[in-house]
């Protein structure tokens, strides 16, 4: 039920404008109770997130092979976030209510998507493969690098929302770069 009043939700987003948007109209056009609504969403980024998430786990299922077909973390990582860049490029309206909301809800217990996958569990699984394969330090925890990792994948996100000028791809591939060699001065 819940995955498809966020699917409803979308779809009013994309016809009358995210902002636009009330809970009421979500209810009616999901033909539910406000009530119901309300005990499952309080808020409409709160439906909004519902909908992202699931996209996300979704596709990070659909990106598992073309992963498994690359060999090095750095291939990894540029096609899991050429797939990111794409997908947020495509719905970059409704990235600042989902980082608000996310930010504005956030529980360090709570990092994954319930039922599903999230970027920071298949970062971790690709970190922890390259950590068995020595191509990555294992001083410390892939899901520690993990998190590290997605919030350099946020900076450059961020980045990238307020300066529109920008291409996603490469503020990512700058992500990439900084925690595959570091801050060091690239040798020559």
């Amino acid at each position: 039920m819940l995955d498809q009043i966020a699917g409803m939700a979308f779809e009013l987003f994309e016809r009358e404008g995210y902002q636009n948007v009330t809970m009421e109209q979500i209810a009616t056009t999901a033909d539910v109770a406000k009530g119901t609504l309300y005990n499952h969403f309080q808020v409409k980024e709160a439906v909004l997130t519902h909908w992202i998430e699931k996209e996300l786990s979704t596709d990070l299922a659909g990106l598992a092979p073309v992963l498994g077909e690359t060999n090095s973390i750095q291939a990894q990582l540029t096609a899991l976030f050429a797939a990111s860049a794409q997908w947020c490029e495509g719905h970059r309206q409704y990235l600042p209510p989902y980082i608000r909301y996310r930010f504005g809800s956030f529980d360090a217990a709570d990092g994954a998507v319930k039922d599903g996958e999230d970027l920071i569990t298949t970062m971790t699984q690709l970190i922890a493969t390259a950590q068995r394969e020595d191509e990555v330090r294992s001083d410390l925890d892939a899901a520690h690098l993990a998190f590290l990792l997605n919030y350099l994948y946020l900076a450059a996100l961020m980045r990238w929302l307020s300066v529109p000028e920008l291409s996603l791809a490469d503020e990512f591939e700058a992500a990439i770069q900084l925690f595959i060699n570091g801050a060091a001065e690239p040798s020559a």
